[in-house]
């Protein structure tokens, strides 16, 4: 972030979106080579990475705000909506991107 913040002048903003997209890409390939030993073509299974992603972080969202608009402490409700957010990204992942092939299709 260093780099392109001081030297390249990119706002603080763009350069979130880009570590995170950098982030993201590199635990896919983490977890396709190391954790399931990708089989098949890796674009299809980064594309529903990135849609699995997505929809915990949107899922994170909601369920903070939710909570908080329940009267739940904002810290509070941050941890649980993690806990939420990761049981949707396991399921995600578990049953839709890395799923064996004979699995029932989704």
């Amino acid at each position: 972030m260093l780099i392109l913040v001081e030297y390249f002048k990119l706002k603080v903003f763009w350069v979130t979106l880009i570590s995170a997209e950098l982030c993201t890409i590199l635990r896919f390939f983490v977890n396709e080579h190391w954790v399931f030993k990708g089989v098949g073509p890796a674009w299809k299974r980064l594309l529903q990475y990135h849609i699995a992603n997505a929809g915990s972080f949107v899922a994170w969202m909601v369920a903070t705000n939710l909570f908080i608009y329940w009267g739940i402490h904002y810290l509070l409700a941050s941890a649980l909506a993690v806990g939420i957010s990761i049981m949707i990204s396991m399921a995600s992942n578990f049953l839709w991107v890395w799923r064996k092939k004979s699995d029932a299709a989704f």
